[in-house]
Order: structure tokens, then C-alpha cells, then sequence
């Protein structure tokens, strides 16, 4: 309420208030939380990080099955990022929602926003694969390649993941992979 309020400081502490609540899975006091860190970002005129903060309510969405919501809010955000020139956070607001519109049977938009991903992130090298710590994206071109019928290469990148992606999450997520592959 006061004039000399440190809205910079502010929205990071509700930021972080909402990580409390999307933990315990509590998603409409995060959502709560968010919108009132989205806004002191924007009194802050930090655009970027009022956009990064607006981007996280798609992953809520998910975990609440609302896969349309969560489709809406990555294109919106991507859309607002491009506009403000942050073209690669707008590359890797879509290829984040890829799988998601792969679930929903939406295979042309999930290749199409895969692309842009891929081309313009900035998060893969010459050789087309993607940085350390990324490779649960494999398994997102695995099961494009398995909607498409493509079984060889949905078990190529699927494979990819368990030989590159050495954690936990990578090693089930390419296991599950390659058993969807076989069904």
C-alpha cells in the first residue's frame, strides 16, 4: 500500500508463496498466488518475468486435466513473448505443451509447434539433439512418431532417452515409451 513498495521483491514472494501451494497441490490458491505475482511484476515493469510466472498456471492446468486451459495459456504466453521479442521463451513455451496436444490427438499442432521448438529454443546443437538434463523430450518425439505409425523411429528416440537421459524420470519415461511401442 505504501508509495516506496518493492514490487520486484513482492512478486517473487508471492511467486514463491505459490510454489508452496502448487506443491501440496492446492492449484486455485496457486493460481491465486501467481496472478498477484504477475501483477506486482508488471507495477514493477519486469514483463519478462510477469510472462515466465504467467507460463507456470499451464502447468497446473495439466495437473488438473484441464489440457484445453493449459493449451491456451502456453500459445497466449508464447504469443506475448514473441511480441516482446523473447522469441526463443515463445519456441519453448509451445514445445512444452507438444505432448500435451499429442494426448488430445492434435498431431499436425504438436508437429508444427515441435518444429519451432526444435529450431528456435536455442536448446539444441548441430547434431539436432537437445541440452543435458532435457531428454524427457525424447520421449515427446517418441510418442509423435508412435501417433504417426512410425514405430522405428518412435523406438529410436524412445531408446535415445534411456541412453542419454540417465535419471530416474528419463529412465521410466523411455521404458514406458518402448513398451507402448511394442503394444
Amino acid at each position: 500500500l505504501s508509495e516506496n513498495c518493492d514490487f520486484a521483491q513482492m512478486s517473487r514472494v508471492y511467486a514463491q508463496m505459490g510454489d508452496v501451494f502448487y506443491e501440496q497441490s492446492l492449484y486455485n490458491q496457486y493460481f491465486s498466488y501467481l496472478d498477484l505475482s504477475i501483477n506486482s511484476f508488471y507495477k514493477s515493469k519486469d514483463t519478462l518475468n510477469a510472462f515466465i510466472t504467467y507460463e507456470q498456471k499451464s502447468f497446473a492446468y495439466r495437473e488438473l486435466n484441464q489440457l484445453d486451459s493449459a493449451v491456451i495459456v502456453s500459445e497466449e504466453v508464447a504469443s506475448l513473448y514473441r511480441h516482446f521479442g523473447y522469441d526463443s521463451f515463445a519456441a519453448i513455451a509451445l514445445g512444452s505443451i507438444a505432448r500435451t496436444l499429442l494426448i488430445q490427438g492434435r498431431t499436425d499442432k504438436a508437429k508444427k509447434y515441435m518444429i519451432i521448438y526444435e529450431v528456435e529454443s536455442g536448446l539444441f546443437n548441430e547434431a539436432g539433439e537437445i541440452e543435458e538434463g532435457r531428454e524427457a523430450y525424447y520421449n515427446t518425439k517418441g510418442l509423435l512418431y508412435l501417433k504417426e505409425n512410425k514405430l522405428d523411429s518412435a523406438e529410436y528416440w524412445d531408446r535415445k532417452e534411456l541412453q542419454d537421459g540417465k535419471d530416474f524420470n528419463n529412465q521410466n519415461g523411455g521404458a514406458f515409451g518402448l513398451a507402448m511401442v511394442y503394444e
